[in-house]
């Protein structure tokens, strides 16, 4: 996403509140399988990621789904609600 995509979607949202539920683990599933088979328009994957990432403890997303064709979308998933740890 460019500075611009951003600047127009804060412009959509200014003012509105939003509530998002959280993705259960086969929704997570469904988008992750969507977004590996290069489905949807850009809106839309930008969506899935940011309910994704409001779903699941780890905050690396994109580098979790984008991890290999080696990799299944069960494993990617399993990925996912790993939470990432931050060592100081």
């Amino acid at each position: 996403m460019d500075i611009m995509d951003l600047r127009y979607f804060l412009s959509r949202i200014e003012g509105r509140s939003f509530t998002m539920k959280k993705l259960n683990r086969e929704e997570v599933f469904m988008y992750v399988e969507k977004i590996r088979k290069g489905l949807g328009s850009d809106e839309e994957v930008t969506r899935w990621l940011q309910e994704i990432s409001d779903s699941v403890p780890n905050r690396n997303i994109l580098g979790a789904i984008m991890s290999g064709n080696n990799a299944t979308t069960e494993e990617v998933v399993n990925k996912l609600y790993e939470a990432s740890v931050i060592y100081l």
